[in-house]
């Protein structure tokens, strides 16, 4: 016989559960280039490695959804749940391991354009305070914005002006 819920959050497993297959599902069902513009879109962050693509993934994945001390990570066989000594595994589509490996399907020129899309987004929206703490991803939107704000500046400038 099973052992019955221990405490609150083995009682919101049920939901929380419904709540990411429905969210596995319906991402499930995008084609490589549309799960690499969702992800870039809701986990707003860069995807240059394969942990960078988990994190941002498990991110998507669980956008809107209330973990209820329940904790995501990737296993070999797919998104693992942990919470105390319970563990288990849900299973992901074949698109997502492809989205793991990386290495876009994209053509080159439409890679960077989403790669500018996301950075534009980055420095039109605040960045979310755990990428603030990481410094990474702020450091890279201060250095273009300041990159920006310097060629603008030097377009503007009269002929043989002295900044």
């Amino acid at each position: 016989m099973a052992p019955g819920p221990h405490d609150v959050p083995d009682l919101y497993l049920a939901p929380v559960l419904l709540a990411l297959d429905a969210r596995i599902e319906e991402l499930g069902k995008l084609d490589k280039d549309g799960l690499v513009y969702e992800v870039a879109l809701e986990s707003d962050s860069p995807d240059f490695t394969r942990r960078m693509r988990e994190e941002a993934l498990i991110r998507t994945i669980t956008h809107m959804i209330d973990p209820h001390h329940w904790t995501f990570s990737w296993d070999v066989r797919g998104l693992r749940l942990t919470h105390d000594a319970h563990t288990f595994v849900l299973g992901v589509p074949p698109v997502f391991l492809e989205f793991l490996q990386g290495s876009s399907s994209l053509p080159a020129s439409r890679d960077q354009g989403l790669q500018r899309r996301r950075l534009k987004a980055l420095t039109r929206y605040p960045a979310r305070p755990e990428l603030h703490s990481r410094g990474s991803l702020a450091g890279e939107v201060a250095a273009m914005q300041a990159r920006r704000a310097y060629a603008e500046g030097a377009a503007m400038a009269a002929p043989g002006a002295i900044w």
